[in-house]
């Protein structure tokens, strides 16, 4: 391997149904500068090569994360998969005199349940579900999710009122399941929410 420095490989996989994953990552063992296509478009490059390669290109360092001995994970876009075969291209770019080259590589994809696809939040919403399994549903379940959030900053958010008690709840207030005697309103100044809570 000492005299050879861009060896490649592929493989074909099938995929039955590419928009049902949510993602996809290339968990990489690498000694050398790589690059992987998948389905003739370039999905990652090393960071120790350069934007343009060719098969005389060296990389700058054995590895791009300065270990050759650990596995990471590289996100890699979903969204290059197709319908039926798929073709994963890897270029290993090793130096010249360089004693030994390496690599390992699993594709992991995370995808939904069959005949289920993707469900995209795009404005705040709250989602209740429940499951059903041996012929009986689960109790219902929510969640409230929100996008393009505001971030609190002392112009749409203000602490309105505070008591503090230091001495905690007497045996009364205790009885009555007040822990501490501790209390704060806090109030939304902003255009998307308004109110005390």
């Amino acid at each position: 391997m000492r005299d050879i420095i861009c060896p490649s490989c592929s493989k074909a996989f099938k995929i039955d149904d590419p928009a049902a994953y949510l993602s996809l990552s290339a968990n990489l063992l690498v000694d050398g500068g790589i690059v992987i296509f998948v389905n003739g478009i370039e999905a990652f490059r090393g960071s120790n090569l350069p934007t343009q390669t060719d098969y005389s290109t060296v990389p700058t360092s054995d590895t791009d994360d300065g270990n050759e001995a650990d596995y990471r994970a590289y996100p890699i876009d979903p969204n290059l998969l197709v319908s039926g075969s798929n073709i994963i291209v890897i270029e290993l770019h090793n130096s010249p005199g360089n004693s030994d080259m390496a690599l390992d590589i699993g594709l992991r994809g995370e995808r939904a349940a069959n005949g289920n696809l993707p469900f995209f939040v795009n404005e705040p919403i709250t989602v209740k579900a429940r499951s059903f399994k041996n012929g009986k549903w689960s109790a219902v379940t929510s969640s409230r999710f929100t996008v393009d959030s505001v971030p609190a900053t002392s112009q749409n958010l203000a602490v309105s009122e505070m008591l503090y008690n230091p001495v905690g709840a007497n045996q009364a207030e205790a009885n009555a399941g007040f822990d501490d005697g501790d209390f704060f309103e806090i109030q939304s100044l902003g255009e998307f929410l308004t109110g005390k809570y």
